[in-house]
């Protein structure tokens, strides 16, 4: 259903759902750019009430035989054939000589290789977290 012909929110309507989402000490002091956020808002709002009207209509038995249309006004889409195969060829793969040359190159499938790439990581983590410089001073530069 068209949404172009239910009116928008009301100016008082946004104004209380921004008080409600901006409620927080920390949004308000922050200028936020809020009006992708009520276009959305507004294109629900404009759904939720198609969908209310349209499930009004349909409760009344005249409006919704009014709107049902005969079942032999539309052409049934042609039935195509089903493939023997399916639509996509697959080629023939060797799955025991590929996964035999993968485990040969890489060396992710041995455990002291996994074992230390995490010991490592876990490391990399650590020194992330680390301050790199003292900010902290105790006593004034001169």
């Amino acid at each position: 259903m068209p949404t172009e012909d239910i009116p928008p929110l009301t100016v008082e309507q946004i104004n209380r759902m921004l008080g409600f989402a901006l409620n927080s000490k920390k949004l308000k002091d922050k200028l936020m750019d809020t009006s992708q956020l009520i276009n959305e808002i507004n294109i629900e709002y404009a759904r939720t009430m198609n969908k209310i009207v349209f499930d009004d209509s349909m409760s009344r038995p005249q409006a919704a035989q009014k709107m049902l249309v005969q079942a032999d006004e539309f052409p049934l889409p042609e039935k195509r054939p089903v493939p023997v195969s399916g639509t996509v060829s697959v080629p023939q793969y060797d799955f025991a000589e590929q996964f035999s040359e993968f485990s040969f190159y890489t060396c992710l499938t041995k455990p002291e290789v996994i074992t230390a790439t995490v010991k490592v990581r876990t490391e990399c983590n650590k020194v992330a977290k680390m301050n790199l410089f003292n900010t902290y001073f105790t006593k004034s530069v001169p």
